[in-house]
């Protein structure tokens, strides 16, 4: 069967989607940027397994789906041989979120971190993961409000959950005219909140664990806060709160050895685009709120001016 590309102006894509939360943000982002660009008309298309998919491609056989793509996007190891698949079967351009599974050179442009250290003519380095906060981000602002995001062991950080808190109660202790809110994530240590209690006050503080609150609430908690700190482990959330136009700082923690993650952190650090406890505490001041950081849509205008310069 040969699809038919259906007479529209509007940018046909076909967003590959594995059901996870962290890569459907990912590729939102990408096609959220786009449609404040071009006219776009999005079709979800839930990713095949790897040997269906290949199988579709030696058979050449392609989905129950009218409209033909201009565009593949996919996030997530799972979607890699849908996208490849699918686009040798339709023609369409594809665009894979991350560093890929298969080699890079098999789809027509990947999207990856500058952590993960790829390079490639069909590479665009971004500053961390795409993602969609700059859709909620605008003009949403609470005054004097803070959002404290935790997250716990990683590769990349010698975890402290004592030194995690007490920075937690010197800076609410400094800043009792904000309003602030604390969040945990599934890495957090059992006992942090039981420590916490027992160590910082919190008539100036929320708490709100991972558990008890919806997949929405982070994106509108960030889209609504003026000032986030994080552990510096939570290195997602640090892309998002800086592509939601809040002013960031992370917690001190020591950093392991050869961690790409731990550079690219410090460089953000270096730059005055966040800032680090210690360096806060000593001069009480949190880097300006940064309104263009758009990783997204940087890599959405490189779409369109290389691929559909006539939409």
């Amino acid at each position: 069967m040969v699809l038919q590309k259906l007479e529209s102006t509007a940018l046909c894509i076909w967003r590959v989607t594995d059901g996870k939360r962290g890569h459907y943000r990912q590729s939102q982002g990408l096609v959220e940027a786009l449609k404040g660009l071009v006219q776009v008309k999005v079709i979800d298309v839930p990713c095949l397994s790897f040997w269906r998919a290949l199988w579709h491609l030696l058979a050449g056989r392609h989905l129950s789906i009218d409209e033909s793509p201009d565009l593949l996007v996919g996030a997530g190891h799972a979607t890699h041989m849908t996208l490849v698949a699918f686009g040798k079967l339709t023609g369409a351009k594809t665009v894979v979120l991350m560093k890929p599974s298969l080699p890079c050179h098999w789809f027509d442009l990947c999207i990856i971190p500058k952590h993960d250290d790829a390079r490639g003519k069909n590479i665009l380095v971004t500053e961390g993961a795409l993602n969609a906060m700059a859709m909620l981000a605008k003009d949403s602002k609470h005054h004097n409000s803070g959002l404290i995001l935790i997250g716990g062991p990683s590769q990349h950080y010698q975890w402290d959950s004592h030194k995690i808190i007490a920075q937690i109660k010197l800076l609410t202790e400094a800043t009792d005219y904000c309003t602030w809110v604390l969040s945990t994530s599934r890495r957090t240590p059992a006992n942090f909140l039981e420590l916490l209690y027992q160590q910082v006050s919190t008539q100036h503080l929320e708490i709100a664990p991972y558990h008890a609150v919806n997949e929405d609430w982070l994106p509108d908690q960030l889209a609504q806060a003026e000032v986030v700190w994080l552990s510096p482990d939570s290195v997602s959330m640090l892309y998002e709160a800086l592509t939601a136009g809040c002013s960031v700082g992370v917690f001190d923690l020591e950093a392991k050895p050869a961690s790409a993650i731990v550079q690219s952190t410090h460089e953000l650090i270096l730059q005055h685009k966040i800032v680090r406890f210690s360096d806060w505490q000593s001069k009480q001041h949190m880097p300006a709120a940064n309104t263009t950081f758009n990783e997204a849509l940087r890599c959405a205008q490189w779409i369109k001016s290389n691929w559909f310069p006539n939409h």
